[in-house]
């Protein structure tokens, strides 16, 4: 950005909070700067790829800011250096490619999904222990990650952050915003439409591959 004349004074580059947040206001009603900066990210995802001579075998899933491989890269310091996150043990990619879950470390990290909030995590946490080299165990708890959506009486579970409320997906009265989640009991919940929308998929694509 500064090579094309944005003006960073004030900012601490170092302070990745403070650079985001400068850097997305400069494109609210700015679409050619989202343009570019959307482009630059890319082409430099190409440029490591072709310069590393990675193969498309090696590539599970690539993004605008970054890419998951099956083998490291030689060469990560041409003009915007790109740094190694870590080593994945479980990834999950939904059959249409657009949606992928895996385990980092300790963290479960979710990529795809709209309007996803934290106390989801309690669910996908539950794919990492999936025994992947059982299969009758592995279709048991992928039965029981079902049930814990559609069965689980815990409000919270359902409440999709909203402002100063909350959205809720019911059966009678379909997306409705609320405050307080005492006006609504659990069983106006339309679970599936939760657990279509935020696990359906994953649970899908594993079925695919091991059945």
């Amino acid at each position: 950005m500064e090579g094309v004349g944005w003006n960073f004074k004030g900012v601490d580059l170092d302070n990745k909070k403070e650079r985001n947040i400068y850097i997305g206001r400069c494109q609210k009603g700015n679409p050619q700067l989202s343009s570019y900066l959307l482009n630059a990210a890319k082409s430099l995802i190409s440029h490591y790829i072709s310069r590393n001579k990675v193969e498309k075998k090696d590539i599970i899933v690539t993004q605008s800011d970054g890419m998951i491989l099956t083998r490291s890269l030689d060469i990560t310091d041409d003009f915007l250096e790109l740094d190694f996150r870590g080593f994945i043990t479980l990834m999950i990619v939904t059959v249409d490619r657009n949606k992928f879950l895996y385990s980092h470390e300790k963290d479960v990290v979710v990529r795809g999904i709209s309007h996803r909030y934290p106390k989801l995590d309690d669910v996908y946490k539950q794919f990492c222990k999936l025994n992947l080299y059982d299969k009758k165990r592995l279709f048991l708890q992928m039965r029981d990650i079902q049930e814990i959506v559609l069965s689980s009486d815990d409000k919270e579970l359902f409440m999709i952050p909203a402002g100063d409320g909350h959205i809720v997906q019911t059966k009678a009265w379909g997306s409705i915003k609320l405050k307080t989640e005492s006006v609504f009991d659990v069983e106006d919940i339309d679970r599936r439409k939760y657990y279509d929308h935020y696990f359906r998929e994953f649970l899908e694509s594993i079925f695919l591959e091991y059945y």
